[in-house]
């Protein structure tokens, strides 16, 4: 197994039992392999592995029962799937459908940074609006949302407006701009100590990043949202045909077509 010096290798040991754990390689019930295997298979000593079973107890992942051992607790929250087939409004709807609160944290009209300037393609001193917002599932944080566009379209956007709907929804209501196209981007993070603190969630942990980027009618980028997700609560599904058909080139004078 492969050591990383920089990490604790007790937190190594508890992250690797948590990623087994919530993949089900042990069910909830199930016990835990006693503290001599674990020592044999990751070759530590007994006090290591008790210090990462002291992180997963913290976490209500494990629980030491008398005369039996450790056995495997599931959290009480489940893995939240957003659906991405077909079209933007089913992603909506998919969201939509999972009881998520949503508690905006800042709405501010400040200076814009480089990043955001070279996406919406604006200059130096152009000021952007900014909504900062945090969503919660079963009031346990899953999300951490920056949305970015010109201060005018956002004129009069409260709060209140903000908890109330969803952002592209009520930015259309405000605006009055159709949007006809989104492009989006995904990668893997970690939980830095604003992240940390914004999920409630401990530093370093797994995070996904999704960026979207709507575009006008005249394909001009007007909106950029920065989404950071616990990795730990949240999963996205797509959906891809493979069954369109190729068209290959003439073979005796007729065409013929592959899926």
């Amino acid at each position: 197994m492969g050591r990383d010096s920089s990490v604790p290798y007790y937190v190594q040991i508890a992250e690797t039992m948590r990623r087994r754990i919530l993949r089900d390689h042990y069910g909830e019930g199930d016990l835990i392999p006693p503290t001599p295997a674990l020592e044999k298979e990751f070759h530590v000593s007994n006090i290591t592995i008790r210090k990462a079973f002291d992180i997963l107890r913290q976490e209500g992942l494990i629980q030491r029962k008398r005369g039996i051992g450790t056995t495997v607790c599931k959290p009480e929250h489940s893995m939240i799937t957003f659906e991405l087939r077909g079209s933007f409004q089913h992603l909506v709807d998919s969201i939509d459908k999972v009881p998520l609160e949503i508690e905006v944290l800042k709405i501010t009209t400040r200076s814009c940074p480089r990043e955001v300037r070279e996406v919406l393609s604006v200059g130096p001193d152009k000021k952007i609006w900014r909504m900062e917002k945090v969503r919660k599932h079963l009031d346990v944080p899953i999300s951490y949302s920056i949305h970015y566009c010109d201060p005018l379209f956002c004129k009069g956007v409260t709060k209140k407006d903000g908890e109330r709907e969803n952002f592209i929804k009520l930015f259309q209501r405000f605006s009055k701009v159709k949007l006809t196209k989104m492009e989006q981007r995904l990668m893997a993070a970690v939980a830095d100590m604003d992240l940390s603190n914004a999920l409630k969630i401990k530093f370093g942990a797994p995070l996904f990043f999704v960026e979207n980027i709507y575009f006008n009618s005249q394909d001009k980028p007007i909106i950029l949202t920065q989404m950071y997700y616990r990795g730990d609560m949240c999963s996205y599904k797509a959906a891809v045909q493979l069954n369109h058909k190729v068209r290959r080139p003439l073979i005796g004078g007729k065409n013929t077509a592959a899926s």
